[in-house]
């Protein structure tokens, strides 16, 4: 690590030589951003561009910036004037250039750095003749490499035009430190072995050490032999030997027969080796030192029921077969009370001296019940109702058809019980032996009650009175004729119940079966009393004596002849009764259908209107004779008008004036005796 800060130009420029080459420790950067001139004028107070002294256009600014060291003197370091110029311009908004190179403008530092910079920038109207002098902007930039970009305005004077800066120090490669001037490069070679940290110290690398890491760390590559341990004492490597070995590094051997130390026992011989020693031992004793007497090889074997003797330090071992144990093989192993049964398969085990058997379980046989018995093969088939055998490990299953289960198929399945209906549409299951059937419901056959029973095609019909059958999945419909009701058309429909009289004019209906009858009032008649009775044809004329009968709907009416009225003109008028027509004093006599006045003496005539005088004899009696005949022509007149004139004749020729009872008629008879009541009659 150099540091270049605080010493003399000098020395630094010597420690620099030392340090090696050196292209610089950092660079100012300074980005401009505005140019400001308020008030269009030069240094001198006069506007840049003039028309008689009066301000013509904006400014025409080019810029020049030097960079100096505050403690040097020179404009060397930097020193760039601009080609061109911003024209008609008092603000500038220098954006990603300056003039012509790039913004921000990177000055470089090539030497220790003094803590400082000078900058200088001018500011020139450019002109056709000659340039005026706008601005001197100057400011000393401290270079601290902090990572901190600061914000500067830069006022001139004597006009105060404005520069706006930002500027910032940063570190060139290997130099560290606010001043940059810690100078740290890695290195793995002659030189050192070391890497930088971020203040610029050097890190020496894994083994290395000392000021520039040119040294090995000690013990790193052990001197020490024969597995001596190395460790560092005062950055010096020391070897720690093993008892078999000596020297600074551990390189002699040591005789440990010369030593005054116990090596072999029981009379056995030493002989040095490098790193060691061996004894040789005598037959009955064994162990690196001899130190171990062999048991096993007395000559009566320690281990019984041909146990094994293995020998060891200081004793024995016997390795008994299977079926012993003890020290020396002398008891008998229990096999059955081992914890693990050594029986397969559920076997019982039963112990005997030096061994076991085992008494099987059905199914399996061998001596330890690990193989099985193949019960399908047995010559008796256990499997019935034609269940099929399947053998398996130790035993065996039964296969058993769908009608059957059991181990051995031995019992019949209820399939009426297994809580799913096997009949269908409703039929009810009946459990037999290895099956089933089922009972079926009304419209269903097959054996699983699957199939419809066509009803309608049975030869004979189910449903009743003409009723048309419909066959349905499962049962049948009937449709039935309008009289007939009910699921066969077997139920009368009582049409009188409808809620609607299908008889007319106020007929009774009376049910009938398959239909129904209306009982009607005298004056209509019809299947339902909708046609009307013409009671003027039915029998004689319900009309009384030369009553006349018109038919009306429901009904009749009676034109009654004069001096009858009634419904039937039943009843005789009373013609005398409230007025009479008998003049001169006479009396009125009524009859029936008529009346007539009893003249007093001396009128006549039918009304007694006529006065007589005194006749001869001779007179009277003509008078007598012509009365006589005209009464009789009367009376024929009147019986041919009531029987030979037909109703429509009468009705034709008649105007006939409705006032109260009454029909009057024209003036052509206005006889008293012509005179008619219209009567109506029901």
């Amino acid at each position: 690590m150099c540091r270049l800060n605080s010493i003399s130009s000098t020395v630094a420029f010597l420690i620099v030589l030392l340090c090696g080459t050196v292209g610089g420790t950092g660079s100012m950067h300074v980005q401009f951003h505005t140019y400001y001139n308020h008030d269009s004028r030069a240094s001198d107070g006069t506007y840049c561009d003039t028309f008689f002294s009066w301000r013509e256009s904006a400014c025409d600014p080019k810029f020049q910036l030097f960079a100096d060291r505050t403690n040097a003197g020179g404009n060397n370091l930097f020193n760039y004037g601009q080609a061109g110029y911003y024209g008609d311009s008092d603000i500038v908004n220098f954006g990603g250039r300056f003039g012509e190179i790039a913004n921000p403008v990177v000055i470089d530092m090539p030497y220790w750095n003094p803590g400082s910079i000078q900058i200088t920038v001018v500011a020139m109207d450019k002109d056709e003749f000659y340039d005026d002098h706008m601005d001197h902007f100057y400011a000393s930039l401290p270079a601290r490499a902090d990572s901190v970009r600061r914000n500067m305005d830069i006022y001139s004077s004597p006009r105060h035009h404005r520069l706006s800066i930002t500027y910032w120090y940063t570190c060139h490669s290997h130099y560290y430190g606010l001043d940059c001037n810690t100078f740290c490069k890695p290195h793995n070679d002659s030189t050192g072995h070391y890497t930088c940290d971020s203040n610029g110290n050097k890190v020496c690398m894994s083994d290395w050490m000392g000021t520039n890491c040119t040294r090995l760390i000690p013990c790193l590559e052990s001197p020490c032999y024969n597995g001596g341990t190395c460790s560092n004492v005062g950055d010096i490597a020391n070897c720690t030997c093993t008892p078999n070995f000596n020297g600074s590094r551990c390189e002699t051997d040591v005789n440990e027969c010369e030593l005054d130390l116990p090596t072999c026992s029981n009379g056995g011989t030493c002989l040095n080796t490098y790193g060691g020693f061996d004894c040789v031992c005598p037959e009955n004793s064994t162990g690196s030192r001899c130190e171990d007497l062999n048991e096993c090889a007395l000559d009566i074997p320690p281990c019984q029921n041909n146990g094994t003797c293995i020998n060891t330090f200081g004793g024995f071992n016997c390795s008994c077969p299977p079926n012993f144990n003890g020290s020396l093989c002398e008891t008998d192993v229990n096999e059955c009370d081992t914890g693990t049964s050594l029986c397969l398969n559920g076997g019982t085990c039963i112990n005997t001296f030096g061994g076991f058997n085992c008494n099987c379980p059905s199914g399996f046989t061998g001596s330890l019940c690990g193989s099985d018995v193949n019960e399908c093969d047995s010559g008796t088939f256990p499997c019935q109702n034609g269940g099929t055998c399947l053998n398996k490990f130790g035993a065996f299953n039964c296969s058993c058809p769908p009608n059957f289960n059991g181990s051995l198929c031995e019992t019949d399945v209820d399939e009426c019980d297994t809580g799913t209906s096997l009949c269908l549409n409703g039929g009810t299951c009946i459990n037999t032996f290895g099956g089933f059937n089922c009972n079926c419901p009304s419209g269903f056959t097959g054996s699983l009650c699957g199939w419809d029973v066509n009803e309608c095609d049975s030869g004979t019909s189910p449903c009743h009175n003409g009723g048309t059958c419909l066959n349905t999945f499962g049962a049948f419909n009937c449709s039935c004729p309008p009289n007939f009701t009910g699921a066969g058309c077997e139920a009368d429909v009582n049409e009188c119940e409808n809620g609607t009289s299908l008889c007319l004019n106020g007929g009774t209906c009376q049910n009938t079966f398959g239909g129904f009858s209306c009982l009607c009032p005298g004056n209509f008649v019809g299947s339902r009393c909708e046609a009307d009775a013409d009671e003027c044809e039915i029998s004689a004329s319900p009309c009384g004596i030369g009553g006349t009968c018109l038919n009306t709907f429901g009904g009749f009416n009676c034109i009654c002849a004069v001096g009858l009225t009634g419904s039937r003109c039943e009843i005789d008028v009373d013609e005398c009764e409230g007025k009479s027509d008998c003049a001169s004093g006479s009396t009125c006599v009524n009859e029936f259908g008529s009346y007539r006045c009893q003249c007093p003496d001396g009128f006549s005539g039918r009304l007694c209107e006529t006065a007589e005088k005194p006749a001869e004899p001779n007179q009277q009696t003509l008078i007598i004779a012509l009365a006589t005949v005209g009464g009789v022509i009367l009376i024929v007149a009147f019986i041919l008008t009531v029987a030979g004139i037909t109703n429509s004749e009468r009705i034709s020729q008649a105007r006939l004036y409705i006032q109260t009872d009454e029909v009057l008629m024209p003036p052509a008879a206005a006889d008293p005796q012509s005179r008619l009541h219209l009567i109506s009659g029901f």
